[in-house]
């Protein structure tokens, strides 16, 4: 019986040729999951049908190559001139000599501009890869089509170009990069954490869906760069030097998800109404120095779980008025000025497991009913309650 295989025979053989070059050990893998998908390639089989490898169904060329946390070692992938995607990203993968060679590409240990061009490549995944090293190098849009670029935790370092071709989606994360971020207008995912980056935010980083940007040293204010960002969804600017007031314009944002801006030096009193903020899922503020009352917006977002800190600000007062939340289940508020007595309506926060309200200036009288919130583990406050 004859068997039609769909694949290029010289890819497969290339493929092969790979197996052979790469050892497998579960040593060289650090990620939670992982399995040697090199296992399952054999010539009985058709190598679009091998774990990792998708084929373009018209033609059978190997246009994806993802063994990532495949518990690889080794060095060469050749004559696969045709690949859309590779993924390499291996937390303690060590490479030497030639990660992917094709053509007029040829990588020995640094990330050359060569290797962006491949003809067809549009997503280039190399994460936890210690040694691909050297400085980044341009990426002119009239040579390539890659679309996405993660080097994050490698050796790669430098600064960021102003031109980045066609660059949709780049992960720079835990790399040595140092400058400013220039307008880099496509961009619609930007990660760069964890790095050495230094100025302001840029004004023109229209498409953004995700900005991460925590750890480095950026400094100066927030501009408000986010009013024409209807997109973004998640914003991360902890662990910087941002001295400014609390980016009003962020409330504007309907598809917003996540937002950390803690451990930077903001300021001022919340926006007084954020209704828009609905699809909020994780905030984090804390050690700045915020202040006023806590709006009531705040305890109203009902996908907000678990509450995350607000603790080591400068806040003086809660809500009146607090209403029950399925989705509130953790709240600190210490290390604030908060002062008074605490309002009676804490006890519709029914869901509650964690209060603390430790480290501020209450002293009027706590409701003792607070006592009777039946999923309450964890309660911290500078007084007991007194009925």
């Amino acid at each position: 019986m004859l068997f039609y295989f769909l694949c290029s025979p010289t890819e497969a053989s290339a493929l092969l040729q790979f197996k052979q070059s790469f050892g497998v050990n579960s040593d060289y893998s650090d990620c939670f999951t992982s399995f040697p998908k090199t296992k399952s390639w054999n010539e009985s089989r058709d190598c679009c049908t091998w774990d990792g490898v998708t084929c373009d169904v018209l033609n059978g060329h190997i246009i994806d190559l993802d063994l990532s946390c495949s518990q690889l070692g080794g060095r060469k992938i050749s004559y696969l001139s045709n690949l859309v995607s590779l993924d390499l990203s291996v937390y303690g993968l060590q490479l030497d000599e030639r990660t992917f060679e094709t053509g007029a590409t040829n990588l020995r240990g640094v990330l050359t501009e060569s290797f962006f061009l491949v003809t067809n490549l549009e997503r280039l995944k190399l994460r936890g890869n210690d040694l691909v090293r050297g400085v980044f190098p341009k990426i002119h849009r009239s040579n390539t089509l890659l679309m996405e670029l993660d080097i994050s935790y490698t050796g790669i370092f430098g600064e960021l170009p102003h031109s980045i071709g066609t660059l949709n989606i780049l992960n720079l994360e835990g790399c040595q990069f140092s400058g400013s971020i220039g307008n880099l207008t496509q961009i619609t995912e930007l990660i760069l954490s964890l790095n050495h980056f230094t100025g302001h935010i840029p004004s023109k980083l229209k498409h953004l869906t995700n900005l991460h940007l925590s750890s480095n040293s950026f400094s100066g204010e927030i501009s408000d760069v986010f009013s024409n960002l209807q997109g973004l969804r998640f914003l991360d600017l902890f662990n910087n030097s941002f001295i400014c007031s609390f980016p009003s314009s962020i409330s504007n944002l309907t598809h917003f998800q996540r937002l950390d801006l803690s451990s930077n030096s903001l300021s001022s009193p919340f926006p007084n109404n954020a209704s828009n903020l609905q699809k909020l899922t994780q905030l984090d503020l804390y050690d700045n120095v915020l202040n006023g009352t806590i709006p009531s917006w705040l305890f109203s977002l009902h996908l907000l779980r678990p509450f995350s800190s607000l603790s080591k600000n400068q806040f003086s007062g809660l809500p009146d008025e607090l209403k029950t939340n399925p989705a509130l289940i953790k709240l600190d508020l210490s290390n604030n000025q908060l002062s008074g007595s605490v309002p009676q309506s804490l006890v519709n926060l029914t869901y509650l497991y964690t209060l603390d309200l430790s480290s501020n200036n209450i002293t009027g009288p706590f409701p003792a009913s607070i006592l009777s919130l039946t999923h309450l583990e964890y309660l911290d406050f500078p007084i007991w309650p007194t009925a």
